[in-house]
């Protein structure tokens, strides 16, 4: 059995729904996930209003089977209330480590397994040294995709823009060290 933990709705949730639908999945740890009863009344007023998005949730995810951190809730209410990016990455930093730290106290609590998406993966590894531990890698080359994609960013600079405000993109100074060192 194994925890999984991470902010928003990371690749639909494929992972969790992945472990879930295999019987492995103990929890999902995230700051915010809709269940399908409270989905089915948005979609109702999705109807009426079109622009309305509804992200957070999986229809094959089960509620029963979330956690949600209300700390890591409060941070990311107030990276979105705040415009000023390096203060919104120390949130979201901080965002990451507390959903990383619950997922170690249930998988501790419970004796299960982490398996956990990088930038959530160092503090529970790290809570929980001889626990089984995986960790699901999504940028692979994080340093490496300025360099390979300058000839993109020479043909698309507003594509430029958009990558240099990614959190993953900051230089190094800004990173905090566990993020290197995962």
């Amino acid at each position: 059995m194994f925890v999984t933990a991470f902010n928003g709705a990371r690749d639909y949730y494929s992972l969790p729904q992945a472990l879930h639908e295999a019987q492995l999945l103990e929890r999902h740890i995230t700051d915010l996930f809709y269940p399908n009863i409270l989905v089915s009344l948005l979609s109702e007023i999705k109807r009426y209003n079109p622009a309305l998005e509804i992200r957070r949730q999986n229809p094959t995810l089960p509620f029963s089977k979330v956690y949600i951190d209300l700390r890591a809730l409060q941070q990311n209410v107030r990276i979105r209330l705040d415009n000023k990016t390096l203060q919104a990455i120390d949130r979201l930093v901080k965002v990451d480590k507390a959903l990383s730290l619950r997922a170690a106290i249930i998988a501790k609590r419970t004796g299960t397994d982490l398996f956990l998406h990088s930038n959530y993966a160092y503090w529970a590894f790290k809570e929980l040294p001889y626990a089984r531990k995986y960790m699901f890698q999504f940028h692979p080359i994080v340093s490496g995709v300025s360099t390979l994609s300058k000839n993109d960013f020479e043909l698309h600079p507003e594509v430029e823009w958009s990558f240099r405000h990614e959190i993953d993109s900051l230089p190094d100074e800004h990173l905090a060290v566990e993020r290197r060192d995962e």
